[in-house]
């Protein structure tokens, strides 16, 4: 019985995924509303009542329609996230065929495009980590989780810990 709940589990995550991804290509993604931070931090209070704190260097753009119907991001650089939850609504951040989904939470993405990886650290609540061909990885609060682009692979948090025991 336990086998067959991780494959209906993982068989629901995949309709999730597949449904947030479907979501995103049919829908319009110009951008109406473009942030960009320049040589100082930018504090960026959205429609929802969601909070951003852009890093300097960084560029935010808003989708057409933000918060009518969708909250999609797409992010250039360092931001932290302060999301105003919304079960209808998925605020998610695209940062280039890799997504980070809200699940009601605080959290910091770091995806410099010079940079091969994209760095997720969730503080509070939880996040959920995809990109376009189908890798996903829930995060939870206090958990750091990694995006190798070139690889198109995502280092879990247990995995990013012990690595960094190694870096010391």
């Amino acid at each position: 019985s336990k086998p067959f709940l991780k494959i209906a589990a993982s068989i629901a995550l995949l309709i999730g995924v597949a449904s947030i991804l479907y979501y995103l290509f049919s829908h319009s993604t110009s951008s109406t509303i473009v942030y960009e931070s320049g040589k100082s931090k930018q504090d960026i209070r959205l429609s929802d009542g969601s909070k951003v704190l852009l890093s300097a260097q960084s560029t935010l753009s808003e989708n057409k329609n933000y918060g009518k119907n969708n909250r999609i991001l797409q992010l250039k650089g360092t931001a932290y996230f302060s999301v105003v939850h919304d079960t209808n609504m998925p605020f998610i951040v695209d940062v280039g065929n890799v997504y980070i989904k809200d699940i009601g939470t605080k959290f910091t993405i770091d995806a410099a495009p010079t940079r091969d990886t994209i760095f997720v650290n969730v503080e509070e609540g939880v996040v959920l980590l995809f990109d376009s061909i189908g890798s996903s990885l829930e995060i939870q609060a206090s958990e750091k989780a990694l995006y190798i682009k070139s690889q198109k692979r995502i280092v879990a948090p247990s995995k990013l810990n012990i690595e960094k025991r190694h870096m010391v």
